[in-house]
């Protein structure tokens, strides 16, 4: 590759692929030895916004002053995320950025400037002020070090969660894990320890020389498939820099190309813009890959540089035309932003990230089907998108949900939102149970019908509202999402019981059902105004048993629980001292004459015992992982108590009490579910 012109003090050089003619250059996106022949004909820096007005250059913003307000959902959604972000000390995901223009097309500079980019947002009343997450200086980076990066540990993490998590297991065993884990969980205690074991910072796995790198991807895709847009952005900054001579010659900086291209998405995505395009045009200049190119562009208009994005856009769709490659939507987009045309006629099938971050930028409501095409590792980072379609705003909410990315009330603030474009409840359940499977022992990830039933219950108001709350948590629980729904519900049944009077007009069936629920969600607080009955009682005291509890024969048969005893028993409760022969001879049934017990899914042997094996050797993180393999997505109220009781056991027997009692919580309320919601 060689420059052959330098004009306007080096403001504009155009690169040529030595040997080759612009018209011989086959270009395929992502591929840096057959891409563009040129590399850069625009300035190397974009014109800020003050200059542009200075040179009577009108900003692209300008040109859509006048529509009609936000969205009022996607400022929500952004207004919780910043909130989160505060929270959290991460970047804000709505923010006026200030983008650095006197960036030059240098390493140095760019080393200089990757300090940059303080963002100011104004999140309702809250304002914060936060940095992007920059590099760290990772240049010298050895197979050794790259093994070890990871996050720092969260300040109340149990202390066996440490950088010693991995030193009782090998490599291959440990890649096969985090390979295999499962990104979704139906427990949300397992989620959590899988999460904490893959992203820690840590030592190696032993044997891990060769294999380093294939570590390291394996935590990338599986923080990916998990949609963490958050930490694996943080992670994604700690990988070391490509085309960098001091880099340590074992480290194949290839393996994180779509990653580093990933992270300019991201950044645009939560307006960190200022971090976004310092690597978008260090790597335009360096790489004949067209998304470099169009990231830059993209920067120009952000920036409000419409001169240099025009120019750019019209050589670079002439470059890629060309080569025989295509990007309508892109240049379509840009032509929006650029105020050459009004309307676009966008392919949603070829959606990709960039493409909705013009179509944000633009104004254009997303649809569903295009927030759709989004890959499962910008779902956090999509509550950014202020211009988010209803039932796209209430499914990126949901899937943030289940994945444990938001509270359940940052999710029913967004959920209340969507009131005024609500489906009837009527119809929304009949949605639910058209995609219901019976006996669906799967935990159902696929919740937008759901949402719509919630917000539709909500606000209604009929006098058979509480009827249909009844019938819509058994449709959830047939659809494997009662577990995670029941906080929503019980919120339902706070509103719909807050006065003597609502509660004097409950049917008794109806009132038994509402206080059976709202004791399985806050087992160890009474509701205000609903009390339990006999039932709801009786299933109270099987959920607060702990260590050295005494339960009765009796009350495990009023909770109908006695087949949860080996769940009791390894929390540490104790059967209270009775005579068993008169309970034998009370019943006057003989075993041929007992019900038949609820279906389970058998656990595999082998991996029971290999949890086993590696909670006996204090493996910390092969235990996480093996027993989040085992649950996987399966509803907790479909594994047999036994089974469950032994991963309770393993999870004990490495030092984590008590998140192992807080699985056992999880294990006994989606039994209990189960078993009384059946009869419902």
């Amino acid at each position: 590759m060689k420059c052959l012109f330098n004009l306007l003090a080096g403001s504009i050089c155009i690169f040529v692929l030595w040997g080759t003619s612009v018209g011989d250059a086959q270009t395929t996106s992502g591929k840096a030895d057959d891409a563009l022949s040129i590399i850069s004909l625009v300035p190397s820096s974009p014109v800020s916004s003050e200059q542009q007005s200075q040179n009577g250059v009108s900003d692209p913003k300008d040109n859509i002053a006048n529509e009609d307000t936000e969205d009022e959902i996607g400022d929500l959604i952004s207004l919780v995320d910043a909130v989160q972000d505060a929270d959290n000390n991460t970047a804000p995901s709505d923010a006026n950025v200030i983008l650095d223009t006197q960036t030059e097309a240098s390493q140095t500079a760019k080393d200089e400037t990757e300090t940059a980019g303080q963002l100011n947002a104004d999140t309702g009343g809250t304002t914060v002020t936060a940095t992007p997450l920059n590099r760290i200086g990772r240049r010298q980076v050895s197979q050794v070090g790259l093994a070890t990066i990871g996050l720092s540990p969260d300040a109340d993490l149990p202390p066996v969660l440490n950088s010693m998590i991995w030193s009782k297991t090998q490599a291959k065993e440990a890649l096969f894990l985090i390979q295999t884990a499962p990104p979704i969980s139906s427990s949300h205690l397992l989620g959590k320890l899988a999460d904490t074991v893959i992203t820690l910072a840590a030592l190696p796995p032993e044997g891990s020389e060769n294999m380093v790198e294939d570590l390291v991807l394996a935590r990338l895709n599986w923080l990916a498939a998990s949609g963490q847009s958050d930490k694996l952005s943080q992670l994604t900054r700690l990988l070391p820099e490509g085309g960098d001579a001091q880099t340590d010659s074992s480290v194949d900086d290839s393996k994180w190309a779509s990653y580093k291209q990933w992270q300019v998405d991201y950044d645009l995505i939560r307006r960190a813009d200022d971090s976004a395009c310092t690597e978008a045009i260090f790597n335009a200049q360096q790489s004949l890959d067209s998304f470099w190119h169009k990231a830059r562009i993209a920067c120009f208009i952000l920036a409000g540089d419409t001169h240099s994005a025009g120019f750019a856009a019209d050589i670079l769709a002439d470059i890629l035309s060309a080569n025989g490659e295509e990007d309508a939507n892109f240049f379509m987009l840009a032509d929006m932003l650029l105020g050459r045309t009004t309307d676009a006629e966008l392919d949603l099938a070829n959606l990709n990230p960039l493409h909705l971050i013009l179509m944000d930028a633009a104004h254009q409501q997303i649809s569903l089907e295009a927030f759709e095409t989004l890959p499962d590792s910008m779902i956090q980072a999509s509550s950014s998108f202020r211009y988010l379609a209803t039932n796209a705003a209430l499914k990126t909410s949901y899937d943030s949900y289940v994945r444990g990315l938001v509270s359940e009330q940052q999710t029913q603030t967004i959920w209340r939102a969507v009131s005024a474009s609500q489906v009837p409840a009527e119809a929304a359940l009949a949605d639910v149970k058209l995609n219901t499977q019976k006996n669906n022992p799967r935990y159902s990830i696929d919740g937008l019908a759901s949402a719509y039933l919630w917000v539709g219950l909500a606000n209604r108001s009929a006098a058979d509202t509480d009827l249909l709350i009844r019938e819509a948590f058994k449709a959830e629980l047939e659809a494997g999402r009662a577990s995670r729904l029941l906080p929503f519900y019980a919120q339902l049944i706070a509103l719909r019981t807050d006065s003597a009077e609502k509660i004097e007009a409950l049917t008794a069936e109806t009132r038994s059902d509402f206080a059976l629920l709202t004791a399985l969600h806050t087992p160890f607080e009474q509701a205000a105004n609903i009390t339990d009955d006999d039932r709801s009682a009786a299933v109270r005291k099987i959920l607060v048993a702990e260590i050295g509890t005494q339960i009765s024969a009796a009350q495990l048969n009023d909770a109908q629980a006695a087949h949860l005893w080996p769940i009791l028993a390894v929390k540490g409760a104790e059967m209270a001292e009775q005579n068993w022969m008169e309970i034998v001879l009370s019943t006057g049934r003989n075993s041929a004459e007992q019900p038949l017990s609820q279906p389970y899914v058998q656990l595999p042997l082998a991996e029971l015992k290999a949890l086993q094996q590696a909670s006996e050797k204090g493996a910390v993180a092969e235990t996480v992982l093996l027993a989040a393999r085992l649950v996987s997505e399966l509803q907790l109220g479909w594994i047999a108590p036994d089974e469950l009781a032994a991963i309770i056991t393993s999870l004990k027997q490495i030092g984590l009490h008590d998140e192992a009692d807080q699985f056992a919580q999880e294990a006994l309320q989606a039994h209990l579910l189960r078993k009384h919601l059946n009869a419902l």
